[in-house]
């Protein structure tokens, strides 16, 4: 049989060249896969899908806008991750609204999870589909619409397409499964590239939902308040607030961390206008009980919390930053909110905040009774309002007393059984403290307050978890090294400032402490220091302050470090007669302590020889304080007795003993007494000085800081000499106060004894002694030109 002969056909593609071979494909990457299927998506949008057309297809705004994201991503050269490739997708899903994300989202992750195989080629309708002028389809389209395409077969985006199926086409089953598994890795690679650093940024974690969002806030708010050094940096929480308040519309708490922030970064107005919003954000909330939302038809029920509390918080902003008129406006009011209501705890917080509010405006110490101190009433009529509400107020504690059962019922839910709990054992904590304190308990000289250590341990927690119970022993800590510091019991001062320090550990569930309470007890530890003269300790622990309180993260506690700083400053430098930098050191003290300033600047005019300056200023100065107006007569009697006006001294030192007669602090009488001896003194009458001030030997040594007893030294042993008697005993003790050049014009002032002693008419002659003393006193005076000042201090 013969061969059958086959008849070879024309070959196209060699007519033509190989078009199919030849052709530059378009290498395809996981991204190109994205872009494709975004594309299909878009048309499928646009047409509809299958025999269901879309009823609102694409007009020109919308192609125009899908178009330019579809370029910009075509080339681009870079790989676009898959998490900034679903950004892109929600940004034209928010544009164009027409579920392109969900059905983008849904293809590439039934491609990945290998539920459909990957498929590059359009269908047949791509290339020739046109939408049919139709009434009920097609009412956006005008006439000139009629046939309506997706794209131009002359388009760049045309063309790319068909590169792209070109170099799929091509491909063989090998590299399409090397495709598909590249494609899966991709979408599951966590990569962060610059555009999410853009619009619809890629939430942190932290606050990716309104959960994680609250937690945050709770933990920043908790170490801003406990160790603000821990916490993020203010700039970037207001940044990430700003991120919560776009996003998480029903987190209403981003509003009280701004103000705290706010506070931070002293912008007091932006403070109160976040916790204004907090409040009015907060006064609606869900009802929690399905059967109480359908007795009442409500599902909304408002909250009376902000009118109680809200005006407690804008106080506290109006005092920290010197409004104190304001502050006493606000925390009456939440006393009366809180009346009406019946919240005894608002109006125990009330009550407190009232009378640290009237502490800082020199008002009367721990008044109860609500009171505009701006306005001085003596009527009948304001009497009786004042008994009303004092009565009142005893009528509300009586019946919440810490001590009766009857406190559970003053709980508004069942959440705030343990809160109230919690709060009351603090209260009642803190009240002991304060009682111990109050009665005096700790004073065991040369020693720790025993008891006071057993007060403040005396109630604890079970469970601490927030430190509440620490934070309220670290407060009563403080308070009570302010109270030692004030009635001169240095040494226990020093003792309970350096033990609240040393036990401020870090435990697992609260970092180290950076609080008011912290600041406190290291400031009065710096003034203990300062007390004995010890003021290179005093420094270097000073600088360990500013280290671990900067004034950018903590400019609270960083102002008590500044009134510490310059007020040991300005001692140093006063006893060593640099007046020049001592006037430095108190314009530095003009706002932050006003007392203190003007006692320190009428102090330097006295010395420069400005008197009526000096006493006009003192006298001029407001102050109802019991222990600031004392000093204020003691630095009026110290001006007049240096200047030899023995009338006004004597009337000054009257008026601050009948004021330390009538007080606790423990140093009033010992230092009223001293300066009434050397008033006696300077008046030439040593008999009469010698008797009072042999009386204050005990508490000299008690209570006296090392100032103090140079002078009382060197006043008796001028008593003694011009009595006849011998004076060495006390100018030894007094030369061991002052060593290492502390004083030098007190060491002047003893040499100047020696030579009167030593003299060749003296008690004790001895020419050699009277001529060291000599020199010692000319090396001195060449050191440390000056004349002893010690009667104005």
């Amino acid at each position: 049989m013969p061969p059958h002969k086959i008849r070879a056909g024309i070959n196209l593609d060699t007519i033509f060249g190989n078009p199919l071979v030849n052709v530059t494909g378009e290498p395809i990457t996981p991204t190109k896969i994205a872009i494709f299927y975004l594309i299909r998506t878009l048309f499928q949008s646009h047409f509809g899908i299958g025999a269901v057309p879309s009823l609102k297809p694409f007009d020109k705004y919308e192609k125009t806008k899908a178009f330019s994201v579809l370029y910009s991503l075509i080339l681009r050269d870079a790989e676009v991750s898959y998490e900034d490739f679903r950004i892109i997708a929600r940004m034209l899903n928010d544009e164009l609204d027409r579920s392109v994300y969900y059905h983008f989202t849904c293809s590439v992750e039934r491609l990945a999870n290998g539920e459909e195989q990957l498929e590059m080629l359009f269908e047949d309708s791509f290339y020739t589909a046109k939408r049919p002028t139709h009434e009920n389809v097609l009412k956006r389209e005008t006439k000139e619409m009629d046939m309506l395409t997706f794209m131009s077969s002359t388009s760049f985006m045309y063309v790319w397409i068909k590169r792209v199926m070109i170099q799929y086409t091509r491909t063989s089953q090998e590299g399409i499964f090397t495709l598909t598994r590249n494609f899966h890795e991709w979408i599951n690679k966590e990569k962060i590239s610059p555009i999410q650093h853009g619009i619809n940024v890629k939430l942190p974690f932290d606050i990716d939902c309104s959960v994680r969002a609250r937690q945050w806030i709770g933990e920043q708010l908790r170490l801003i308040q406990f160790c603000p050094s821990r916490a993020m940096p203010y700039s970037e929480i207001m940044n990430w607030c700003n991120i919560i308040r776009r996003r998480h519309r029903d987190v209403s708490e981003v509003n009280l961390m701004e103000a705290i922030v706010q506070i931070q970064l002293q912008d007091p107005p932006s403070a109160v206008d976040s916790l204004k919003e907090f409040f009015d954000l907060s006064m609606l909330h869900l009802t929690e009980s399905a059967n109480a939302a359908l007795n009442t038809l409500k599902l909304i029920a408002s909250n009376p919390g902000a009118m109680r509390y809200g005006p407690i918080l804008q106080g506290r902003i109006c005092r920290i930053f010197g409004d104190r008129i304001s502050a006493h406006t606000l925390f009456t009011e939440s006393i009366q909110q809180s009346q009406v209501n019946v919240d005894d705890m608002c109006n125990r917080i009330a009550n407190i905040e009232l009378t640290i509010n009237e502490v800082f405006m020199a008002g009367p110490i721990l008044m109860r009774v609500v009171c505009d101190p701006s306005k001085k009433d003596d009527n009948e009529n304001s009497d009786n309002s004042k008994n009303e509400v004092r009565t009142l107020q005893d009528t509300i504690h009586a019946a919440a007393d810490i001590n009766m059962p009857t406190c559970r019922t003053l709980q508004k839910s069942v959440k705030e059984d343990y809160e109230l709990h919690a709060y009351l054992v603090s209260l009642s904590k803190f009240m002991l403290c304060i009682e111990d304190l109050m009665d005096g308990k700790y004073f065991r000289f040369n020693s720790t307050a025993d008891y006071v250590a057993v007060g403040l341990h005396r109630l604890r927690l079970m469970s601490d978890a927030q430190s509440k119970g620490r934070v309220v022993e670290d407060f009563a800590g403080a308070i009570m090294t302010s109270a030692l510091i004030q009635s001169g019991m240095y040494n226990q001062a020093r003792r309970a400032s350096e033990e609240l320090l040393v036990n401020n550990n870090e435990t697992k569930s609260c970092p180290k402490f950076e609080t008011e309470n912290q600041v406190v007890a290291g400031v009065n530890f710096v003034y203990s220091l300062a007390s004995i003269g010890d003021y290179d300790t005093a420094f270097d622990t000073l600088s360990s302050l500013k280290l671990v309180f900067p004034e950018d993260v903590n400019w609270l506690c960083s102002r008590h470090i500044t009134i510490c700083s310059n007020i040991i400053n300005f001692e140093k430098d006063f006893l060593l007669n640099q007046y020049s930098a001592c006037f430095d050191h108190v314009q530095a003290l003009s706002s932050l302590a006003p007392l203190e300033f003007v006692l320190r600047k009428s102090l330097l005019l006295a010395v420069t020889g400005k008197l009526s300056e000096a006493v006009l200023l003192l006298k001029e100065y407001k102050c109802e304080d019991v222990r600031g107006m004392m000093r204020i007569h003691m630095q009026l009697a110290t001006i007049g007795t240096a200047y030899g006006r023995y009338d006004a001294s004597e009337y000054h030192l009257e008026e601050a003993g009948k004021i330390a007669i009538n007080t606790h602090f423990q140093d009033a009488n010992f230092l009223v007494t001293r300066r009434i001896g050397s008033m006696l003194l300077t008046r030439c009458m040593p008999e009469e000085a010698y008797q009072i001030l042999a009386s204050l030997i005990d508490r000299v040594e008690s209570f006296g800081t090392y100032i103090e007893k140079a002078i009382y030294y060197v006043s008796m042993a001028r008593c003694l000499r011009m009595q006849g008697e011998d004076p060495r005993d006390f100018l030894r003790k007094c030369k061991l106060q002052i060593l290492n050049n502390r004083w030098p014009a007190m060491e002047k002032l003893i040499l100047t004894e020696l030579t009167i002693l030593h003299h060749s008419r003296g008690m004790f002659p001895d020419e050699n002694r009277m001529t060291w003393a000599t020199e010692q006193f000319s090396k001195l005076e060449a050191d440390f030109p000056g004349t002893c000042t010690w009667l104005f201090v």
